[in-house]
């Protein structure tokens, strides 16, 4: 359900220089007038702690931020994902750790949110990894820009506001694999397909104004809730038509014929495909000509059948 998130809070003022160098912070300089404009305190690289941040604001605030995949830090993997009692406890670890580390008190439920992967995993072969992203990587989303970066990844990034939201879809065993995961970990990212929403400040706010989410602020506890994550994945999975074109063809197939004869099953398919590559704009397109009602109709029955979602 969620993976990394950036949090953070204000704070009137730091804590004294002697304990952010005894406990391993390191200072950041202004390129121009060479003052401190921030603390860092990273472990090593590979490491499950969480990145820490102490930053002067241009507003001259100080804020301590706090980032972390949540699965890492609670099980020293980020797969599989965690449940939602586990959530729980990686949040009260990372609070313990920032603690230790700032000597700040740090409150999770109340802290900002400022960065949220919200992931969801799929098992699928991995003979059909590279199918299947090859699949989705011809999907268009109106207003949405997407870039295959090999055979295993697929991401799509809103025009205009690329670093607010990606969306990515990539083969689990090859991503731990590119970073020389431990063998546990492989294992554990074997025919593993995962859908994964990265969401930064701008589209958080967004999501505050959603009413039926009731989310009323970018707290913790307002934003890192199962109801959020399920909205925003499921919104997610409709605009990558992911039930049609993430499962195995002959999966989609084989649920059209269940449903319609072999001369509409094979329409359907070719349906499927035409809003594949031109989405929603399938029957404004003038040149294929695909009527309005056509469509819809087509629309219905491959929801009936279960190869898009309703």
């Amino acid at each position: 359900m969620i993976d990394t998130v950036a949090i953070k809070h204000y704070i009137e003022r730091p804590p004294p220089e002697e304990h952010l160098r005894s406990h391993g912070w390191e200072p950041r300089y202004h390129r121009l007038g060479g003052t401190v404009c921030a603390y860092v305190s990273n472990e090593s690289k590979g490491s499950a702690g969480p990145r820490l941040t102490l930053s002067l604001t241009p507003m001259m605030l100080w804020q301590l931020t706090a980032e972390a995949s949540l699965p890492k830090l609670l099980r020293g993997a980020n797969v599989p994902l965690l449940s939602e009692s586990e959530i729980e406890s990686s949040l009260r670890s990372l609070a313990t750790l920032v603690e230790e580390r700032s000597g700040l008190t740090f409150d999770t439920d109340s802290a900002l949110v400022s960065r949220v992967d919200f992931a969801r995993d799929f098992n699928i072969s991995e003979s059909e990894i590279v199918p299947t992203v090859a699949r989705l990587s011809q999907v268009q989303i109106p207003r949405y820009d997407r870039t295959q970066y090999n055979d295993t990844t697929v991401a799509f990034m809103p025009r205009g506001e690329r670093r607010s939201k990606r969306i990515s879809v990539y083969g689990k065993l090859a991503e731990v694999a590119r970073r020389c995961a431990s063998e546990e970990e492989q294992n554990s990212a074997r025919d593993v397909l995962r859908v994964e929403v990265s969401l930064r400040t701008k589209a958080l706010a967004y999501i505050t104004r959603r009413k039926p989410l009731d989310a009323q602020s970018r707290e913790v506890r307002h934003i890192l809730t199962p109801r959020v994550a399920a909205f925003v994945l499921e919104d997610t999975l409709q605009k990558l038509q992911f039930e049609a074109v993430g499962g195995a063809e002959s999966d989609v197939i084989a649920k059209l014929l269940a449903h319609f004869g072999l001369s509409r099953a094979k329409s359907l398919l070719g349906f499927l495909e035409l809003r594949r590559k031109y989405g929603e704009a399938l029957c404004s397109n003038e040149e294929i000509n695909y009527g309005r009602s056509t469509y819809f109709r087509d629309l219905a029955d491959c929801r009936r059948a279960g190869v898009l979602p309703s």
